[in-house]
């Protein structure tokens, strides 16, 4: 895994910098922050990890010391890769590697949680 800043400025070069992780063990293939920055999730071929992040902490403390709010077991896929929260994010979205592949809408039916 790897971070960048939270906040970016346009046409600002950036190095991400490495971060430990607890998801060595699972191959993952995708991951978004949600567009209100409140959540992230994170996919493997098989499911997907949501977590939830106060303002008071960086992702990289959430992602190793705080729980999923929740773990999605995903569709069977050819090779699911790609992953999204819906504008909302109350849906996440996600395809396969590949031309012509079908599309998945999950809603997530989490509790608010000042979203």
């Amino acid at each position: 895994f790897h971070s960048l800043p939270l906040e970016m400025k346009s046409r600002r070069r950036v190095k991400a910098t490495r971060m430990k992780s607890p998801f060595n063990r699972h191959m993952v293939t995708g991951a978004q922050i949600s567009p209100d920055g409140k959540l992230a999730v994170i996919r493997s071929y098989t499911a997907a990890w949501i977590f939830h992040r106060s303002p008071e902490k960086t992702w990289e403390q959430v992602f190793l010391h705080g729980q999923p709010e929740k773990r999605l077991l995903l569709p069977v896929q050819r090779q699911g890769e790609a992953i999204c929260f819906s504008h909302d994010s109350r849906s996440l979205l996600l395809t396969s590697e590949g031309v012509g592949q079908d599309i998945w809408k999950i809603d997530l039916n989490l509790p608010q949680k000042d979203r």
